[in-house]
C-alpha cells in the first residue's frame, strides 16, 4: 500500500511539539491562572513567567508517555531525545531539561505501580502543582480526622489535570498527518 504522507523530520516533529507546547502554555495560561486563583481563591503564583514554564514542561513531559505508544521503541527514543536536546536552552536549559525528565520519570514509576497503587494520572498534576506552589502546597492537602495528609486536594489535583488534558493528541495527530523520517 502507498503513503502519499508529507514527511517531516523526528528533529522537525520534536522542534514543532516544543514551540507548540510552549505557545500552548504561554497562551493559556491566563485562563488557567484565572480559573485556579477562582477555585481557590488563597493561591498566588509570585514567578509568572516560571510558572508558564513549568505548565509546558509539563505539557512536554506528558506528551512523552504518547510518543513511546506511537512510535517503534528506537524511533520515539530518538524524538524524546530530541526534544529534551531542544528544551535544553541556555537560559532555563538545566531546569528544563530536569524538570522535564522528573515528570517523566515519575509517571513511568507510577505506571509500573499500578498493581500496587501508583497512580500515574495524577503524578504530573501533581508534580505541576508543587512546582507552582512550592511550600504553600501543604496549604492543598487533605485533612483526615484532624491530621495533615500528603494527599492533594482532589478538585484542585482535577483542576490541573483538566488543563494539562487540553494539549494531549499532539503526536497522534502529527502521525495521522505525517510520515516521520530519522533525521
Amino acid at each position: 500500500m502507498f503513503s502519499f504522507k508529507k514527511k517531516i523530520t523526528e528533529q522537525e516533529v520534536a522542534a514543532s511539539f516544543v514551540l507548540f507546547s510552549f505557545r500552548g502554555a504561554r497562551d493559556y495560561w491566563p485562563k488557567v491562572k484565572k480559573n485556579i486563583q477562582k477555585a481557590f481563591q488563597k493561591i498566588s503564583f509570585n514567578d509568572e513567567r516560571k510558572a508558564q514554564l513549568d505548565l509546558a514542561l509539563a505539557i512536554i513531559a506528558q506528551e512523552m508517555q504518547a510518543v513511546e505508544n506511537l512510535f517503534p521503541q528506537e524511533q520515539a527514543e530518538r524524538i524524546n531525545r530530541w526534544v529534551l536536546n531542544i528544551i535544553n536552552t541556555k537560559e532555563d536549559g538545566e531546569y528544563s531539561y530536569k524538570t522535564t525528565f522528573r515528570y517523566y520519570v515519575k509517571f513511568k514509576k507510577e505506571l509500573g505501580n499500578i498493581s500496587s497503587g501508583g497512580d500515574p494520572l495524577s503524578v504530573i498534576p501533581g508534580l505541576l502543582l508543587e512546582n507552582w506552589l512550592g511550600q504553600d502546597i501543604r496549604n492543598y492537602t487533605l485533612k483526615i480526622k484532624d491530621r495533615q495528609t500528603d494527599i492533594l486536594d482532589p478538585l484542585l489535583l482535577s483542576v490541573v489535570s483538566g488543563v494539562l488534558s487540553c494539549f494531549l493528541g499532539y503526536f497522534k495527530g502529527i502521525k495521522e498527518q505525517y510520515k516521520i523520517v530519522q533525521t
